[in-house]
């Protein structure tokens, strides 16, 4: 579903997010995090680069995904909850 609505709007990060969350449960890390590099290429919204983080510490990438959250808690505009979650996830 996901794949048929970036085919009808390639430009929403969102659907990429979506669908890389979906290729994750599926264990396609590498397809996973290369949907959620377009989501945060087309859309760098805090949501998008948490979710990439968190896809690269279940896949076992510990350096990347304290890169990402980094990245993320660096961002102006991430709300309280996002924050902590993000915070918590990078302690662990």
């Amino acid at each position: 579903d996901y794949s048929f609505a970036i085919r009808l709007e390639p430009d929403n990060g969102s659907y990429y997010c979506s669908r890389g969350l979906c290729l994750a449960k599926m264990l396609r890390w590498d397809i996973a995090i290369e949907d959620l590099e377009t989501a945060i290429t087309l859309d760098p919204h805090p949501f998008h680069h948490y979710t990439k983080a968190t896809v690269l510490a279940d896949c076992l990438k510990d350096d990347l995904a304290i890169t990402e959250y980094d990245k993320m808690l660096n961002l102006e505009n991430v709300n309280t909850d996002l924050r902590l979650r993000a915070m918590y996830r990078r302690a662990l």
